[in-house]
């Protein structure tokens, strides 16, 4: 259903494993926001994007998403599980990346902003110890410290 919408609409993709080190809420608890800011706008549809698969999606999707999408009027949220293949085509679809990884041990990287990157995404990042030697702050992306500044 989005393919339809993708070329008017500013596409937002986030990629997740769905589990508690990603807080896909705080995504979520934004385009609400965003939804009322953009209303009475001429700014485009948005489009946000949840692609992988984890423990959570199938109970977050089916509360909280399909609740935000009956009661979004300008902002649609899809679900979705992609091949390798098809997941690099849709991110040259996308007009930024976001990365809510907030890695526990404060050394690793999350991978999908190297996918972002290869894609010439602009990334929204949750800021950490390492996330530096991936994300330069208003260089190559956008590094936050919580839900406001997202």
């Amino acid at each position: 259903k989005f393919l339809t919408d993708i070329d008017k609409s500013f596409v937002i993709i986030t990629s997740t494993s769905w589990t508690p080190d990603e807080d896909i809420n705080m995504l979520l608890d934004t385009v609400s926001q965003l939804n009322e800011i953009i209303m009475n706008t001429n700014i485009p549809k948005i489009i946000v994007l949840i692609t992988g698969k984890g423990p959570q999606r199938e109970e977050i999707e089916k509360t909280t998403i399909k609740i935000l999408n009956n009661k979004l009027s300008h902002v649609s949220i899809y679900c979705c599980y992609l091949s390798f293949k098809d997941y690099h085509a849709l991110l040259c679809c996308c007009d930024i990346g976001i990365c809510l990884h907030q890695s526990t041990s404060l050394l690793d990287l999350p991978m999908k902003i190297l996918d972002y990157f290869g894609a010439n995404l602009p990334v929204i990042a949750i800021n950490y110890l390492s996330i530096h030697e991936l994300v330069t702050n208003n260089v190559n992306g956008y590094l936050i410290n919580n839900q406001n500044e997202l």
